[in-house]
């Protein structure tokens, strides 16, 4: 069965989803045989697969079956890899409190661990990784950069080489990831070169990572308007990832229209954008969780929480986050509140009534309309962001004319999640904080 499983984990560096297929067999013949340690170790290899697919719904049914598995056997090990990667699963559906919770419970687990192990030298490492990532998707790319480098510390204490640089190249992947967010492209091109110049000395080859290193340098090379430099870089990166990795091929298409409307004058022809907007709305579709998906995913959450104190304290936390959040609402809705009022001074009761109707039914006169009552926004927005999509113009309309989160998806008809994918992008073209909120920012344009 050992040997099964690693051709299962051989096939999925090529085809996740061919892996995939090959740990089905191995988990129905370890039930057959009552072998729940190879059918834990299957279902782990699973969590790992369906994240690189970026499924992130059946990333948390497999983890949660290998955490089931792992408390059986007492393989805190593997109890903590499906940990971490539900956690992974969670942040990317919008869970981010869920996604917190799970991290800070795995962490006890980690004191078992034996630094002059390799394996649990990588498993400190992934732990580090996932909470890297966890403040690159709150658009906190400092405290990612920094929990990046903590990863990176272990990484570099693994003795076997061939594992330690393929581990290597993924986190310099991972940092050049964070630097390209902050705008620090040299930095971002510093870390994709050094990953790409370690696969010279490895046989694993991650494709995952090389598809990274081609559409993240690609995009360093778009911030700088090297745009023939950068589509050479993009086209590879999309060879790479268009069968096996949606979540890179979805922003490599979005890195080749930006490229494309830059070099070309008759946008019409773009063949990029198209297949960008199917792209992406099949993976949110993918991804996107009922109410009903959401209450589970929580109550599951909330069971697996050790102690009665950890409960108290989280709901003593809470009380005062909420009192918190409520006092900055009010302040907030007051002002803008009287944001609103003035916005309604500056343009006639018609003209404002009228772009609120075209905002509300999300016409497709509303953009056109909006020029023509705000001019100097919308010039000022264009002419200073260029790298901006039609997409985000339109979200930081309806923002300049105080609508929220919520209400933006409503009229959109998207979900919440998807105008919050939006928004994290649009800051790091405007380069404002997840702290600051758009609709003052929009206020200042």
């Amino acid at each position: 069965m050992q040997k099964e499983l690693n051709n299962a984990k051989t096939k999925a560096t090529e085809n996740p989803k061919q892996g995939i297929d090959e740990l089905e067999n191995v988990i129905s013949k370890a039930e057959k045989t009552h072998n729940i340690y190879y059918k834990m170790l299957a279902y782990c290899d699973k969590t790992f697969f369906y994240t690189d697919l970026n499924d992130f719904k059946n990333v948390l049914k497999s983890a949660d079956s290998t955490i089931i598995l792992a408390q059986k056997l007492s393989a805190y090990e593997k109890e903590i890899e499906a940990t971490v990667k539900k956690s992974w699963a969670l942040m990317h559906l919008g869970l981010i409190n869920e996604a917190e919770a799970q991290l800070k419970n795995s962490y006890p687990l980690l004191s078992k661990l034996n630094t002059n192990s390799d394996y649990h030298l990588a498993i400190i490492g992934n732990y580090w990784n996932t909470y890297h990532e966890f403040y690159n998707v709150q658009a906190k790319d400092a405290d990612a950069i920094k929990k990046g480098l903590k990863a990176l510390e272990y990484y570099s204490k693994i003795k076997d080489r061939e594992d330690r640089n393929r581990r290597l190249i993924q986190s310099y992947t991972s940092l050049g990831s964070s630097y390209l967010f902050e705008k620090k492209v040299d930095s971002a091109l510093h870390y994709f070169q050094t990953a790409n110049n370690l696969f010279s000395y490895n046989k694993y080859k991650d494709k995952k990572a090389l598809a990274i290193i081609y559409s993240g340098s690609g995009m360093a090379y778009n911030m700088r308007r090297e745009y023939q430099k950068a589509l050479q870089f993009l086209l590879q990166g999309l060879k790479i990832s268009k069968d096996n990795y949606p979540d890179i091929y979805t922003e490599t298409l979005n890195q080749l229209n930006i490229n494309f409307k830059a070099t070309n004058n008759n946008t019409a022809d773009n063949p990029y954008y198209k297949e960008f907007l199917r792209i992406k709305n099949e993976n949110e579709k993918k991804n996107k969780l009922t109410s009903e998906e959401i209450q589970e995913i929580k109550d599951n959450n909330n069971s697996n929480l050790p102690t009665i104190k950890i409960i108290q304290l989280f709901i003593i936390s809470f009380i005062i986050i909420l009192s918190l959040i409520i006092y900055i609402g009010i302040n907030k809705y007051n002002k803008q509140k009287e944001q609103s009022k003035n916005i309604v001074d500056e343009k006639s009761s018609h003209d404002f009534n009228e772009i609120i109707k075209l905002a509300k039914t999300n016409d497709s006169a509303f953009i056109t309309r909006f020029q023509e009552i705000y001019p100097n926004f919308y010039v000022t927005l264009t002419k200073q962001y260029p790298l901006l999509t039609a997409t985000h113009i339109k979200i930081l309309s309806y923002s300049y004319l105080n609508y929220t989160t919520k209400d933006i998806a409503v009229f959109m008809s998207v979900s919440v999640r998807t105008v919050q994918t939006h928004k994290y992008r649009i800051r790091k073209i405007i380069n404002i904080s997840s702290e600051q909120d758009i609709i003052e920012w929009t206020k200042q344009i």
